[in-house]
């Protein structure tokens, strides 16, 4: 590879040669708006259009806030190694990792909870509120599943609640285990798997205002939990056992919940069953039907 230096030969094309990549990359990045406005805009419709249009200046201002500071570190860098310090440019690149992270962070914490109060503060039509509000919170995720909404509702309102379920060792299983124990939810019978990642589920509004679920669990870490991972103990005190069929897939998962229902009713404990019909779930809708009536029973 030709090593080309900024402060040799002519100017202006060094310049042009050093500025064509970042420039290719911005006109790129302006085609995939045109695209996505024109997709919204054809396919979904005029609310939805002016919902992204006007997300799109929200997101370029957070977006350009940590693109700033990555370049301000890049010139902190150039000096350094311009000087041909090679310790100070790694220490400093290494202090800069740490800080627009930490800033990354608090920005990502600080507009989560406030959105609603951006939007109000951006004025935008309450006709396109939802839509907007909605197209800026796709890009954060949400803890939830019926048994862990279910969880969570009872430990809020006083009540003790466990979650059993195996997650993966990623990201996502950190963030889940973080936000139920913050919930008042008992960990200590989720556990982690090295064999699959955490299982996920894309959920989008669709124009009549039902959910559209798309699923990412082939297989995910909960499927593999197996019956030999259940503990009888966590039965002992009674109260309730709530599951639903999206876990009685063909899979370990589904003999652990045979042999959980074995416990439930040996300590009498109050059985709660969710259909909760995910249909995209199952190759084959009949042995959906025949599950849920055999469970049902």
């Amino acid at each position: 590879m030709k090593n080309i230096k900024l402060t040799e030969g002519p100017i202006m094309k060094n310049m042009l040669l050093f500025a064509l990549p970042m420039m290719a990359g911005n006109f790129l990045q302006q085609i995939y708006n045109i695209a996505d406005m024109f997709i919204v805009g054809r396919f979904i419709g005029s609310d939805a259009l002016a919902a992204v249009g006007s997300a799109y200046t929200l997101m370029t201002f957070l977006t350009s806030l940590i693109i700033g500071l990555c370049m301000g570190s890049g010139a902190i860098f150039s000096k350094w190694y311009g000087a041909g310090q090679e310790e100070e440019m790694k220490q400093d690149i290494k202090l800069s990792f740490l800080f627009i992270g930490g800033v990354t962070v608090v920005v990502t914490l600080l507009v989560f909870p406030g959105t609603d109060s951006i939007l109000h503060l951006l004025s935008v039509p309450d006709d396109i509120y939802l839509l907007m509000r909605g197209y800026v919170e796709s890009f954060f995720g949400r803890v939830g599943g019926a048994p862990c909404n279910v969880a969570a509702a009872v430990a809020k309102l006083g009540g003790n609640s466990m979650m059993i379920t195996q997650l993966g060792s990623d990201a996502f299983g950190d963030k889940i285990i973080n936000e139920i124990r913050k919930a008042g939810v008992d960990t200590s019978a989720v556990l982690r798997s090295d064999k699959a990642n955490t299982s996920l589920a894309f959920v989008a509004l669709k124009e009549d205002g039902n959910r559209d679920f798309s699923f990412y669990r082939k297989p995910g870490a909960d499927m593999l939990f197996e019956a030999e991972n259940l503990k009888e103990e966590w039965f002992d005190n009674g109260g309730i056992f709530h599951f639903c069929s999206v876990a009685l897939v063909p899979s370990p998962m589904r003999d652990a919940h045979i042999k959980a229902l074995e416990f439930a009713e040996k300590h009498d404990v109050f059985i709660s069953f969710d259909p909760n019909l995910r249909f995209m779930l199952w190759e084959d809708r009949q042995l959906l039907h025949d599950t849920v009536l055999a469970f049902m029973k």
